[in-house]
């Protein structure tokens, strides 16, 4: 009797084309270049608050439908955008913690489109919950969502 030992293969942290690594550096390479635009605004004549009207708002999914058809984009962007370094590092934290054993169960290349569908599902809920509760309905012109919100 012969025993047909099943060799498994291991996804590791390290190795090339490891989505979670992928997902977290695109999540921090997006909170770095909006931060850097941020400073610049900062330092200059530029109002800081005007960073959040003119650069930030083109990141972030709006509840207005009216608003997100002209930004469709912000289906996708929305989800690797995030304010401050108190909100982008425990969504980091929980993106590497459950990232990494949904990588392991899925596999390597199943991570990004569950990411990817998941935020789109919330983007959809998000959408639609702002038109179905009657409490909401007046927040809609203004309202707007990110990778993660404090507030």
């Amino acid at each position: 009797m012969t025993v047909k030992e099943e060799k498994t293969s291991k996804i590791l942290l390290g190795q090339g084309n490891n989505s979670l690594v992928m997902l977290f550096a695109v999540n921090a390479l997006v909170f770095v270049i909006l931060k850097f635009i941020y400073v610049i605004y900062q330092m200059s004549d530029l109002n800081p608050a005007a960073f959040y009207s003119n650069i930030f708002n083109w990141f972030t999914l709006p509840a207005d439908i009216n608003h997100l058809g002209t930004r469709p984009w912000t289906i996708i962007t929305y989800m690797f955008t995030h304010e401050s370094v108190w909100a982008v590092l425990p969504a980091m934290f929980w993106l590497w913690v459950f990232g990494y054993v949904l990588q392991d169960l899925t596999g390597n290349k199943r991570l990004i489109p569950i990411y990817i569908y998941g935020g789109l599902a919330g983007a959809l809920f998000y959408v639609v919950s702002y038109y179905l509760v009657p409490k909401l309905q007046p927040a809609i012109p203004l309202a707007t969502i990110f990778g993660h919100h404090n507030g």
